[in-house]
């Protein structure tokens, strides 16, 4: 039997959501219908509706609730505006996908997730190196490995992550215009968006960690399986130690060693006694970019295989999970409750290894 397609509605037609969800699900569009689209500046989402053959243009999210009738929401606003937006979302019951990390601040974040379990709402986050092709097929070699303890222990998992622009692979050029963003009760941001920077030497670094090293935080728990303690820092943040707080499995996360201006080199190896896993990972918002695994055996013969993944990109997999979490395929890949433990990870290494951040 067909499936029937999912109807979507969408929060935001700016930069991220230009180069990262509205074209993914655009490449599905067997699956789901683009249905109604919410956009706070009207000549860029009549522009974004028109190329993306949405039917349905709102001139804000409440509008969007009160008259689209949709299965699904794909939210993809800066997370500094979540708390102003995402529980009226919560609130009608329907699952929900909103980018990462759940919201700018610890205390915006938990009321966010105390409102989906209260609500009993689906709400995934979008950690997307978790449903990567090469990282799911590691995942289950990991956990057959550690099961059977064919290779001995897993030793140790090591994350480099480079400095550079995360659009490296062909992705598309947003439709931006000049408008500005209205000043409304629901665009108004936990902080001023002129005082929201992205440097981790600037005056609040705790948004650098929030933002930029969530992502491999939130991958290193999924590896691992279990909750992460912040074992050690690095001078002048440039790696951090987690440990499993059940096993006691170590692993690395070493941020931007070389500053990258030309290619993306991200790397995480999985170490056990006999073998290895290496994930090599595209760029994040990389467009048709595929990832590759690279699996050493140390037996008898010892030898090296290279699977070769399908040719999909972190943001399409991630697309192609939330359509099968509304359909009741599986599970969300990453709840809120879950993607806040990366949050509180991140403060404390802020805390630590910058000696500031926020709560």
């Amino acid at each position: 039997m067909k499936k029937r397609k999912v109807r979507l509605g969408f929060v935001g037609a700016g930069y991220q959501a230009q180069v990262s969800r509205l074209n993914r699900f655009f490449r599905l569009r067997n699956e789901c219908e683009m249905a109604a689209l919410a956009e706070v500046k009207p000549a860029q989402g009549k522009r974004i509706a028109a190329m993306y053959d949405i039917k349905e243009l709102y001139r804000d999210h409440k509008e969007l609730l009160a008259k689209a009738d949709v299965d699904a929401y794909v939210i993809t606003q800066m997370y500094t505006r979540h708390l102003t937006i995402v529980p009226d979302f919560l609130k009608t019951g329907k699952p929900v996908f909103t980018e990462k990390p759940v919201a700018y601040s610890l205390d915006a974040a938990q009321k966010i997730v105390d409102c989906a379990k209260r609500c009993k709402t689906v709400h995934m986050v979008g950690y997307q190196l978790r449903v990567d092709c090469a990282t799911q097929y590691a995942k289950k070699l990991m956990d057959e490995w550690r099961k059977t303890g064919q290779y001995g222990k897993l030793q140790y998992v090591r994350m480099t992550v480079p400095t550079g622009w995360a659009c490296y692979g062909g992705n598309m050029d947003p439709v931006l215009t000049d408008e500005k963003i209205p000043d409304t009760a629901s665009t108004k941001p936990e902080i001023p968006d002129s005082k929201l920077n992205f440097d981790k030497h600037g005056p609040d670094p705790y948004n650098w960690c929030v933002n930029v090293c969530s992502h491999n935080v939130d991958a290193m728990r999924f590896l691992l399986g279990e909750k992460l303690k912040l074992a050690f820092t690095g001078k002048d943040a440039l790696f951090m130690v987690l440990e499993g707080a059940r096993s006691g499995v170590q692993g690395v996360i070493e941020f931007g060693l070389v500053n990258q201006k030309s290619s993306w080199t991200h790397t995480d190896t999985i170490y056990f006694e006999n073998a290895s896993l290496e994930i090599q990972r595209p760029p994040q918002l990389g467009l048709n970019v595929q990832s590759k695994l690279t699996i050493y055996r140390d037996e008898e013969q010892p030898r090296y295989e290279q699977p070769v993944m399908p040719f999909k990109d972190p943001m399409l997999c991630e697309a192609e999970a939330f359509l099968k979490v509304v359909r009741g395929e599986i599970a969300p890949p990453c709840t809120s409750a879950e993607a806040m433990e990366a949050m509180q990870t991140c403060w404390d290494f802020a805390q630590r290894a910058l000696g500031r951040g926020r709560s």
